[in-house]
């Protein structure tokens, strides 16, 4: 196996076509087509299922494509390692992030991490956070941030902080004279209340639901966005009511329009950083891992995120 052919099988995988693999490569579809029927007659077995609309890997393909994962990565782990012992502060960190989470994460870390590290290289890959994980497996990514994860054994962990979800009024509704007077919110008396939430599919959206259910309260649905920031901005206009993450809230330019209600401690998620245990930390990397838990625990840790138990107003 040859680096052209470990990069070209992937390439072919990650496309699920040649088209688009030959394009990524910067070579003919036929040369592609060509070096991919050399390389299963050497191994004497199709590592790709061709259907009329994509190519699928065999189980052949799949040990091909596992194999060739952990080639690039020990290749990449002894080139970072060889840089290291200069002690080297250069190099590039490839992050995974969500887009709204990068805009309220990245330049927080960034601002502090570049002034010290300028020779560093910073690629983003913002993508939906479903996604991170599988980008994070293949080596597409070095690091990701990520909510509420599910603990996988190929990754290793630094957990930053609890985020909550927050009931979010128009700071003048009539309603929060009766929320302030609660020891415990009882979500029942806002029933006449429209509310405005992310859509369903967004992990959000689940812990509200979880919420609503625990609660035995349907909320008067009046609007549904894929956006925070439309919700937001809807209950700081006066639309109605939403349920949002306090690190969302917390800085917020429109943040003294609303009035905020702790929901509960188990109507939480943890938020972490996350590599492949696989990979070799870099001197660059390990101070990147460490200012950002830093700066993120300092800024969305505690002041507006310490709650208080009576009357969870905060």
């Amino acid at each position: 196996m040859t680096d052209r052919q470990l990069e070209c099988i992937t390439a072919i995988a990650d496309h699920k076509s040649l088209t688009g693999a030959a394009r990524q490569l910067y070579i003919s579809q036929s040369s592609l087509s060509q070096m991919l029927a050399r390389t299963e007659k050497e191994l004497g077995i199709p590592l790709f299922q061709r259907t009329n609309t994509a190519m699928i890997p065999t189980y052949a393909g799949d040990q091909y494509l596992k194999a060739a994962g952990e080639i690039a990565e020990i290749k990449e782990n002894l080139v970072r390692s060889l840089k290291d012992m200069d002690h080297s502060e250069r190099g590039r960190i490839t992050i995974g992030i969500a887009p709204k989470r990068s805009s309220l994460f990245m330049p927080v870390v960034l601002a502090t991490y570049m002034k010290r590290f300028p020779e560093v290289e910073i690629i983003f890959v913002e993508e939906d956070q479903r996604l991170l994980e599988d980008l994070l497996l293949r080596g597409k990514v070095d690091v990701i941030f990520i909510t509420h994860p599910d603990l996988r054994k190929e990754l290793e962990y630094r957990f930053l902080y609890q985020e909550y979800v927050l009931l979010v009024l128009p700071r003048s509704h009539p309603m929060n004279t009766v929320l302030r007077g609660m020891e415990k919110i009882d979500l029942r008396c806002m029933k006449d209340v429209p509310f405005i939430l992310v859509r369903r599919g967004h992990d959000i959206r689940r812990i509200c639901d979880r919420i609503f259910t625990d609660s035995y309260f349907v909320p008067n649905m009046c609007l549904e966005s894929h956006s925070m920031d439309v919700c937001f901005h809807m209950a700081a206009y006066g639309v109605g009511a939403t349920m949002l993450p306090d690190t969302f809230i917390k800085g917020h330019p429109f943040r003294d329009r609303v009035a905020c209600y702790y929901t509960g401690a188990p109507y939480s998620r943890q938020v972490a950083i996350a590599y492949r245990k696989k990979m070799y930390l870099s001197f660059v990397m390990k101070e990147f891992l460490s200012i950002a838990a830093e700066q993120i625990t300092s800024t969305y840790c505690g002041g507006e995120n310490a709650f208080e138990e009576q009357g969870g107003i905060c």
